[in-house]
């Protein structure tokens, strides 16, 4: 009974003056007498077991760094002492410090990761580096959001001790063999896989989970700085290593610094290899070739590095035709990855990379490349109007023109179709500028590969008729809306009346129901057009002709009939075309009729001849 009563008072005692024993033993664990230390060390273990470390967290500060400094005590005993009481305050703390625990864990981490960081970690003893490390370790598993505003402090410090405490003789080797280039490279990459399995590095990868935009901006300066100035191989490694992890883990908030000034870097770092050891990037070109080639497509600004990356295609490669035959697959499934990416800004310098690769290739690209490609830029069109989607529609356009004869074969019948009906779908869109495009993409496709959708073709673009009548302007816009929008119209209507010459089909049947309206349509509004559009309105008119099957074979009386209005509106565009002064352009399109009409000349029917007669006469003045 006296015993336990003993025991309840020393515990009383212990409770009541906690403080003032933490301090005592602070105190004393640098005594001048190691028998003093040591005796502390063995009592602070019991004491620690005892409390809270939640009632003295202004005191672990002062108790760590005692602690971390008998730890290289001259005397053996005190120094092993001392590691014991070390790793028990470890446990401890790594225990407080839970994330379940809040705030009061908060604490505790705010008040020992400073010591550990800045007195332990950095350390040259090697039992004080290997506790601080294996702390801060359990720490980073267990404290997890908790350690968030210290990050910027902690990682760099892992990193610097990771190249601390990489092996001296594997450094020492690589200097040797300094002079023998192979094995230099050997022993490093070595080094360097040593450096990514040590578990500070680990260590550094469990933080970047936790690891926010505005933890990365405050530690970038630090970490930078290690890039570029740190001595030691494995701190580099580390670094690097971080970097692409940080990339993968940040990727929203880093896509707004890929800026043009990251890419010209890239490029001229590639340029100074390929100065200084042009071997060496030969044997990488089929990586670089397609980096390069797709590099050379993006928009060209002032500050932009296109011109540098097109230097670095046209060292790799012979010419740009032979330069895109070698290096076909590597540069098509690199435009493939593009295309696919959310990025709008990389879909369209993609799509100017298929529209180079379709037009250097032509019939010679691979089924299998030009299929995925066609495939890949339709898929990329569906949806909203963005940005440089019209760079699609060109891609497109540009692989039917160039690959067009393996397309009308039987077995992409239904991969055209599908092409036309996409294509058809963006022509009906409202914006100004993108139904252009699409128009105009319309009609090189429909020409190329010979296919008859002009009802649908007239369907899209009547509307755009219907606003050229006169009291169609919308009145309420402001003078420079009425501009803009008057320009964009007249750009668009040229584009209509050229996609209604290049999609006038052979067909008899769809020709009967549209000759004399779109013929009507162009000699109606002929006067009343701008020059540009004019000119549109005879290239129209010359495929009109080129292709009518009124001209050919034998005729009914009603044909011959329609054949007769025709040749009088023909007539008609012909006198006020031939008529139009200082514009060469227009007149060399209308004198290209006579060829057109020489088939006319061949109908021995009096009315056809009789105007015949006249428009020669025309042509002759």
């Amino acid at each position: 009974m006296r015993a336990k009563g003993c025991t309840n008072l020393a515990e009383k005692g212990v409770e009541q003056y906690k403080q003032e024993i933490l301090l005592d033993l602070c105190e004393n664990l640098t005594s001048s007498q190691w028998r003093v230390r040591t005796s502390c060390c063995v009592a602070l273990q019991d004491f620690l077991r005892s409390i809270s470390l939640y009632d003295c967290v202004d005191r672990l500060p002062s108790l760590w760094g005692q602690l971390l400094r008998v730890m290289d005590d001259v005397h053996e005993g005190t120094r092993q002492a001392t590691t014991n009481t070390a790793k028990d305050l470890s446990k401890l703390c790594v225990r407080c410090c839970d994330a379940s625990n809040g705030k009061a864990g908060e604490k505790i981490v705010e008040a020992i990761l400073p010591v550990l960081l800045g007195t332990g970690i950095c350390s040259t003893v090697t039992e004080i580096r290997a506790i601080s490390l294996q702390t801060v370790s359990q720490l980073v598993g267990v404290a997890g959001p908790l350690l968030r505003p210290h990050l910027p402090t902690l990682i760099p410090a892992l990193l610097e001790a990771a190249g601390e405490m990489e092996q001296r003789s594997l450094s020492q080797l690589s200097v040797m063999y300094g002079a023998q280039t192979s094995t230099q490279e050997a022993i490093d990459a070595v080094r360097a896989a040593a450096t990514k399995t040590h578990h500070t590095t680990k260590t550094v990868t469990e933080c970047v989970l936790h690891v926010d935009a505005e933890c990365a901006s405050q530690m970038m300066p630090r970490l930078l700085e290690l890039l570029r100035g740190s001595v030691g191989l494995g701190t580099r490694v580390a670094a690097s290593h971080l970097v692409v992890l940080l990339a993968h883990h940040l990727k929203e908030e880093f896509q707004p610094h890929t800026d043009e000034s990251i890419r010209s870097a890239c490029a001229f770092t590639l340029q100074s290899i390929g100065q200084h050891s042009s071997d060496l990037m030969k044997n990488y070109t089929e990586v670089v070739a397609p980096l390069a080639f797709f590099a050379m497509h993006a928009n060209s600004a002032p500050d932009s590095s296109v011109g540098v990356w097109e230097e670095i295609w046209h060292e790799l490669t012979p010419g740009t035709e032979s330069g895109i035959r070698q290096n076909v697959s590597g540069i098509c499934e690199l435009l493939k990855t593009a295309l696919e990416s959310p990025s709008w800004t990389m879909k369209a310098q993609a799509a100017r990379g298929v529209s180079t690769v379709a037009s250097k290739m032509g019939a010679t690209l691979s089924v299998v490349h030009r299929d995925s490609l066609i495939d890949i830029l339709m898929t990329g069109l569906g949806g909203r109007t963005w940005t440089g989607k019209e760079n699609l529609l060109k891609a497109l356009s540009t692989i039917v023109t160039n690959c067009k004869d393996g397309l009308r074969e039987a077995s992409s019948r239904v991969r055209t179709e599908a092409m036309i009906e996409v294509i058809l779908r963006e022509s009906r869109k409202e914006q100004p500028f993108y139904k252009k495009h699409a128009l105009h993409a319309l009609g090189d496709v429909l020409r190329d590969l010979e296919v008859d959708r002009f009802d649908e073709v007239y369907d899209a673009v009547k509307d755009i008729f219907k606003e050229q009548e006169p009291g169609s302007d919308n009145k309420e816009e402001g003078e420079e809306e009425v501009s803009g929008s008057l320009s964009e119209r007249l750009l668009l209507t040229e584009t209509v009346y050229e996609t209604l010459g290049k999609a006038w089909p052979s067909n008899r049947d769809t020709q009967a129901r549209h000759q004399e309206k779109l013929l009507d349509q162009c000699v109606s509004q002929l006067p009343k057009s701008v020059r540009p559009v004019q000119v549109a309105m005879m290239t129209a008119l010359h495929s009109y002709v080129d292709k009518l099957c009124l001209l050919e074979g034998d005729t009914s009386v009603q044909e011959e009939e329609t054949l007769v209005r025709v040749i009088d509106k023909v007539n008609e565009a012909l006198k006020y075309a031939l008529d139009v002064p200082r514009l060469t352009q227009l007149r060399n399109l209308a004198n290209t009729f006579e060829k057109s009409l020489e088939d006319v000349s061949k109908d021995q029917a009096p009315e056809v001849k009789s105007r015949l007669e006249e428009i020669k006469e025309l042509f002759k003045s």
